[in-house]
């Protein structure tokens, strides 16, 4: 089974993360208990299984945190050539080649119901 680094979990998680949230609180927000965030946040990587759980939990695809890899497997990712969580080669290039989440959110429409439109 295939093992993802957890840096680009705990990096989201930390980001969403509210002033002065605790342990618990950022947990039940995610629908875990404390102990899980706590396992995940110490953790050096992930299983398959787990990475895409917690993508989900988080409001994303795996791909968007591991790109490539999460198709191909880290280990076949590296083999061919493409560089980690790029989705093409011409990203090495330095060529924007995938929308992250933060770009892809200027796109929604804003909802006058929410206050603040869709945006968590």
């Amino acid at each position: 089974m295939a093992r993802y680094p957890a840096g680009p979990l705990k990096d989201v998680i930390q980001a969403r993360r509210m002033p002065g949230e605790s342990a618990a609180e950022t947990a039940a927000h995610y629908g875990v208990c404390a102990e899980a965030l706590s396992r995940l946040l110490a953790a050096e990587e992930v299983g398959e299984v787990a990475a895409d759980r917690w993508a989900i939990r988080l409001g994303l695809h795996p791909r968007h945190l591991w790109g490539w890899e999460w198709d191909l497997g880290p280990s076949r990712a590296a083999a061919g050539g493409l560089p980690a969580g790029d989705p093409t080669r011409r990203a090495a290039c330095g060529q924007r080649t995938t929308a992250r989440t933060t770009d892809r959110t200027r796109e929604l429409p804003t909802d006058p119901r929410v206050e603040g439109g869709n945006l968590p």
